[in-house]
């Protein structure tokens, strides 16, 4: 029986590659467990045509159907949703008949967003989301995501008013498990459906046994106002671990992961990237400064001797092709991530460090590469994986 499948929380042309990724991935175990060839993704913000990608998945060709709703798009829901409550009135906002109609939905909160580390703004957006499906009684599924920190007694109520409505809840780490079983909501732990997102070929001549360098746009210009000031050694660490790589003779590659090279982002990666190489005057390096896709760049990654990344789906990028991978880490999604794949001690915690940390930090980096051999028979081992199957 044809389902009618709709995605949240996701995207596929958001400058931030993390996003797509999860969506491409989304895309290839939803394929995998019901036989579709087309799903819905819901996005917000200024309206314009539906757009229309074809994934590859294992299973086949799926399209996905990107539609654009304004946020006031929103309010007309909740209105609808007060109808339906109070007299059983079908839905007519565009919106929420999409809902109605939908057999089964699947939120990604973007990997990370249902949760007010970002600020009551975020959680509070995404909360609707979840809040219209499950208002209309329809089948609500979290795909893997972490979930939390709830920092506020207004993030908390919302996000446990949620968890506690949803028909599954997947998380890809294990640092809200005690808020979950505080709750008694059930959940499955599982990893990060990036994974599943298969490498796309490009023709690029990529050096080979280069170091790779992911630079978080976030963190190196340090504004972000939640998470502001939390990373003034970042550069240093990154300066002295290229200059520690370039004393060995080693080719340095530096990826952006959220970023736009036409029309650059706030945090852009490849914005902090040029500064960060200007700056230094760094010399004989590799700037991937193309608008690559996520398949694509996971490609490039795929090539590197060891990658060095700060946005988590460019570690997933290297750890789930086998590449040893250390996380210079701003949240604790990373080690949950990493232990998945059995590399938890490959994580480094670099926000709220002074200066007398940063070599220390280095020595890490140092260690982790020398033992690059072993980590990498690691991921080999627990990439034999079979493909989440949610049914």
């Amino acid at each position: 029986m044809k389902k009618n499948i709709t995605f949240f929380g996701m995207g596929l042309d958001s400058p931030n590659k993390g996003v797509n990724a999860l969506c491409i991935g989304a895309t290839e175990v939803i394929a995998n467990s019901y036989d579709i060839k087309e799903i819905v993704l819901v996005s917000f913000r200024r309206p314009t045509k539906d757009k229309e990608y074809i994934i590859e998945t294992s299973s086949g060709s799926v399209k996905v159907i990107n539609k654009f709703y304004p946020k006031k798009e929103l309010i007309n829901a909740l209105c609808d949703i007060s109808l339906y409550k109070l007299f059983n009135k079908k839905p007519k906002s565009t919106l929420s008949e999409l809902i109605y109609n939908s057999d089964l939905l699947f939120d990604l909160n973007e990997g990370d967003s249902f949760s007010d580390i970002y600020g009551k703004g975020r959680i509070l957006r995404h909360f609707m989301d979840s809040f219209l499906a499950v208002s209309l009684n329809k089948n609500l599924t979290f795909l893997p995501q972490t979930i939390g920190p709830f920092n506020t007694f207004f993030g908390k109520k919302l996000g446990v008013y949620i968890l506690k409505r949803l028909e599954k809840l997947y998380v890809r780490d294990d640092k809200a498990i005690a808020l979950l079983n505080e709750n008694n909501i059930d959940y499955i732990q599982t990893i990060d459906l990036a994974v599943y997102m298969k490498p796309k070929k490009i023709d690029m001549h990529i050096p080979e046994n280069a170091i790779m360098i992911n630079v978080n746009g976030l963190m190196y210009l340090d504004n972000y106002n939640s998470l502001k000031n939390q990373f003034t050694e970042y550069k240093n660490i990154l300066l002295e671990t290229v200059k520690y790589f370039q004393t060995l003779g080693k080719h340095i590659v530096f990826i952006p992961h959220t970023y736009n090279a036409i029309d650059p982002i706030e945090e852009d990666d490849l914005i902090a990237i040029n500064d960060f190489v200007n700056t230094n005057n760094i010399k004989n390096v590799t700037i991937v400064d193309k608008d690559y896709d996520a398949q694509e760049l996971k490609y490039i990654i795929s090539h590197a001797e060891l990658f060095i990344g700060s946005r988590m789906h460019s570690c997933i990028g290297g750890l789930s092709r086998s590449v040893p991978t250390v996380g210079l880490a701003y949240s604790y999604k990373f080690k949950g991530t990493f232990s998945m794949f059995g590399l938890e001690e490959t994580v480094i915690e670099v926000n709220n460090l002074d200066n007398t940390k940063v070599i220390t930090v280095v020595e890490k980096i140092k260690e982790i590469y020398n033992k690059k051999d072993e980590y990498k028979n690691i991921l080999i081992e627990n990439n034999k994986r079979e493909i989440l199957n949610i049914k």
